[in-house]
Parts: structure tokens; sequence; C-alpha cells
């Protein structure tokens, strides 16, 4: 989260967008970086383009703790994790699984924390996995 503080809101161009998502998340098609950069980012008049965020939201997110929720969860529950995310770290996903009495960890090689983008078919065949054997 911190790397998210420390750049900057606003971006010269749709493609400098592209660009920096795409060094977060190489294994992304090109349209599928388009279509995330036109979401997360308002156009500027000088044809630069900003983040829609709050600054707020990301130190909350930070400071945030939810252990002790987690642990209240009954359902069944699914943690999916894309083994090269450099934001879900190991560690956490761990914890998290053991913090959550009904949890299910899995961990997917070739994606980051997009792994729903990233290695779209393995996503989903995890979540019918899951769906079909709660």
């Amino acid at each position: 989260i911190k790397q998210y503080q420390s750049e900057s809101d606003e971006w010269d161009s749709l493609n400098d967008v592209i660009e920096h998502l795409r060094k977060r998340q190489p294994n992304s098609t090109d349209k599928m970086l388009e279509h995330q950069a036109l979401q997360m980012t308002t156009p500027l008049s000088n044809s630069g383009r900003i983040w829609k965020r709050d600054r707020r939201s990301l130190e909350a997110n930070e400071t945030s703790d939810l252990w002790n929720a987690w642990s209240q969860i009954e359902s069944p529950t699914l943690i999916l994790r894309g083994r090269q995310s450099k934001i879900f770290k190991h560690d956490v996903a761990i914890k998290m699984r053991e913090s959550i009495p009904t949890a299910r960890l899995v961990e997917l090689e070739g994606a980051g924390h997009w792994l729903y983008q990233e290695i779209a078919s393995a996503f989903e065949d995890v979540v019918h996995w899951f769906l079909q054997n709660p």
C-alpha cells in the first residue's frame, strides 16, 4: 500500500497509466489494461488522467484491524491469492486462513494481485471448484 501512497495521482496520458499498470500486472492483456486504466482514472483538460481514489481510503486500509471480525465468519470462505502478488503477501494469506474457521486458501502460480484478469481461466476454475465443493 505504501507504493500507492507515494505515487502521483496525475498522469500525462492514458498510455502512461496503461504502462504503469503493465509494470504491476505484466500478465494482463492490453485490452484489460486499457479498460482498467479508463475505469480507474478521470480525464484532465490537458489530455492527462487522474486516479479516481481517495487517499484517505489507502490509509484506512493500512490501519484497519479486521482479524477479530474475520474469526467470526462462519460461511465457507475462499481465499484466493496470486503467488506473485506484492500486495497480498503469503504470510498474511496464511494468517487469514488460520483466522477464518471455514476458510480454504488457494494460491495460483503465474499471477499477482490481479489474478482474475492475469490468469482468468485458472481463476474461474478455482471459483467453480469452490462453489461446487464449499
